[in-house]
């Protein structure tokens, strides 16, 4: 409910149902191994632009922070390739 709130009052008050539906394609990706990666590097940008969003109208941005912080650990943890990509391990 806050989260539509508060897109209401920046404006985005007609695009609730679109992200809505791009949350949920992103945790469908997130439950396919062949495309857990992808999801991963889309779940990153959409919470990089919900902390962007978040910094604009001077609200805390440690929600979507800790949110991505962990979706990085996990899909570091959950894809060993990743790992390997990112830190040469």
């Amino acid at each position: 409910m806050q989260a539509a709130t508060m897109a209401a009052g920046l404006g985005g008050k007609s695009h609730v149902q679109l992200l809505g539906i791009l949350e949920l394609v992103i945790a469908a990706l997130w439950l396919v191994p062949r495309t857990g990666v992808l999801a991963a590097l889309l779940g990153v940008a959409y919470l990089g632009g919900a902390m962007a969003v978040h910094f604009i109208g001077s609200q805390p941005i440690m929600v979507p922070l800790v949110l991505q912080i962990l979706v990085w650990l996990v899909a570091i943890y959950r894809f060993p390739e990743l790992r390997k990509r990112l830190f040469n391990n």
